[in-house]
Parts: C-alpha cells; structure tokens; sequence
C-alpha cells in the first residue's frame, strides 16, 4: 500500500548523508509512494521538496546564545498539507540551524517519526564529525563567543529520553 512519507534534512540532493536520503526518495517514488522532502538547502528543481524559511536574525542569534537547537522557525511544519496528509516522518541530518529539535516531539505525538542518523550530532554538543570533536574550528561552530557544548549536549540527552520515535 502506498505511503505518504514527510522528509526531513539539510540538503536535498548534495553530499553524503543528502545523496543518501535522495537515492532512497527517488526509490520510494518509483515504488508509487509520496514523498515530500523539507531542506535548509534546496538546490533541485523537484515541485515536492520545499526550502524551510529562515528567521531573518536566526543564525547571529544561534552564536550569541551558543545553541543551535531552538531558534529555527519550523512550528509551521505541522500545518502544511505534506505533514498533515503523511503517514510517517523520516528525519536524515537535523543539524546546521533549520530545524528545532523540540519539533520532533510535537510531530511524534501526531505521527510515527524515524531519525536515521548519518554522523554524531545527535550524540554531541556540536560535532557532526570525530574530527570536529576533537579540533573544533571556533569561528565556525558554536564555540565562536562561548562553549556551550555541556549544556546542548545534556539537552539532547533529556530530549531523547522516552520520545516516540525510533533512532
């Protein structure tokens, strides 16, 4: 039976994680189901993929207050039609400020929501990569004015316990 599925990621159809989201998209339609993705990034020309809206002061606000989890403006998601009428959310990369963490527990109480995990966001204050983790360039992450790796990461910790969805 074919399902009505809401993508979430950074990038639709570029880099690792994105090519990987976007083969399994590509295949999901060819199997006649519908997929409606919402990116930070949008760089196809697909009608169902859509480009999530920034705040205007979003990102200098994420680096005066150190946190990358709350300020993107995504509460609108769940009154857009593609979120109403899907059957299940799948969420791929929800880092690089465009998506509220706190979001995936409003949608999991609505609908089923599957987090496949591409590197160790998720797990960490900041860092995508072990790399990062361990060599973190300043200017470029969160760290630019102070660290506040300590507090995210416990933040994610208590957002991920007993959540309705599967990682």
């Amino acid at each position: 039976m074919p399902m009505k599925i809401f993508v979430l990621g950074t990038i639709d159809n570029k880099g690792g994680a994105a090519l990987v989201s976007w083969e399994l998209r590509k295949r999901l339609k060819a199997d006649g189901h519908t997929v409606n993705t919402f990116v930070r990034y949008k760089y196809s020309n697909e009608l169902d993929v859509f480009k999530i809206p920034r705040k205007r002061y979003q990102d200098w606000l994420v680096k005066l207050f150190a946190n990358d989890l709350k300020f993107a403006w995504t509460n609108y998601l769940l009154k857009t039609k593609e979120f109403k009428e899907a059957d299940i959310v799948h969420c791929h990369n929800l880092h690089s400020n465009f998506f509220d963490l706190r979001m995936l527990k409003k949608m999991s109480k609505l609908k089923p929501v599957v987090w496949t995990m591409h590197d160790i966001w998720a797990i960490t204050g900041f860092a995508s990569d072990n790399a990062t983790l361990r060599n973190p360039n300043k200017k470029k992450f969160l760290l630019f004015l102070w660290d506040n790796t300590p507090n995210l990461l416990k933040a994610k910790k208590r957002f991920m316990i007993n959540q309705n969805y599967m990682l």
